[in-house]
């Protein structure tokens, strides 16, 4: 009976933690250089964020930071051509969302026949997506190794660059 009532009195003591909604993440914030800023309040211990942008008409994860109990945290955010909206995400606590916008919206005209390499005019940052919308490669390249990729459509999201392709 004792281990009964101990485990509803935690039980509540969690659930009335939750329901307070102590625990914060606010003023997000772009720098110049693309790093992402965020402040936290109550930051429970051992917390992780999640920073998640909207793509496909969903939220994909696009990064993790480990807590460290201080008030404010940064994350390189790599965005991808046109509006970025971006929110972080926290045991069970979201953030307001942000959007960001690159000076760069382009999109090629023609689509890319791709065999082994995709070759950029200068390094940057890029995602490559199957026709199914889930995320193959990713990394900061001036040439794309693509060799390994099966026969298929995708799609490349570059800093400077949007394009589909066909490896072949």
């Amino acid at each position: 009976m004792r281990t009964l009532i101990f485990l509803i009195l935690l039980t509540l003591s969690v659930i009335g933690r939750g329901q307070r909604g102590d625990f914060r993440i606010y003023e997000l914030s772009i720098d110049s250089v693309g790093y992402l800023h965020w402040l936290v309040k109550n930051e429970p211990q051992g917390a992780k964020y999640d920073i998640q942008q909207y793509r496909y008409g969903r939220w994909i994860n696009a990064g993790k930071v480990a807590g460290k109990n201080q008030p404010d945290y940064k994350y390189k955010f790599y965005p991808r051509s046109g509006a970025n909206i971006i929110r972080i995400f926290s045991s069970n606590v979201t953030s307001d969302t942000i959007t960001y916008v690159t000076k760069s919206s382009r999109t090629g005209g023609w689509l890319w026949r791709v065999e082994k390499k995709i070759e950029l005019a200068s390094e940057e940052y890029y995602e490559i997506y199957n026709s199914s919308a889930k995320l193959i490669l990713k990394g900061t390249a001036k040439v794309v190794d693509v060799k390994n990729l099966e026969n298929g459509v995708y799609y490349f999201y570059g800093e400077k660059t949007i394009q589909k392709f066909l490896k072949h």
